[in-house]
C-alpha cells in the first residue's frame, strides 16, 4: 500500500505512480524475478499490449489483490 500513501521511496514515488494497472501472480519468487528483468527490456509497445490485454479500460486492480 505504500505507493497509495506515497510513503514508500523508490520508483513509485519518484514517478508518481498510485496504480497498479497489470499484475502476475507466481508461486516461486525466482521465476517472479526472471519475469521482471524480462518485461524490462520489453518495448514500451510491448508492455501496454500486455496491458490492454488483460486491463483494457487500465483500471486500478490494488482491490483485486487485496480482496
Amino acid at each position: 500500500m505504500g505507493h497509495k500513501n506515497k510513503i514508500a521511496d523508490g520508483f513509485t514515488l519518484k514517478y508518481n505512480i498510485d496504480k497498479l494497472i497489470y499484475f502476475e501472480i507466481f508461486e516461486d519468487p525466482q521465476e517472479a524475478i526472471k519475469r521482471e528483468k524480462r518485461l524490462k527490456f520489453w518495448l514500451r509497445k510491448w508492455k501496454e499490449d500486455l496491458i490492454n490485454k488483460h486491463n483494457p479500460q487500465w483500471n486500478d486492480m490494488y482491490e483485486d489483490i487485496c480482496a
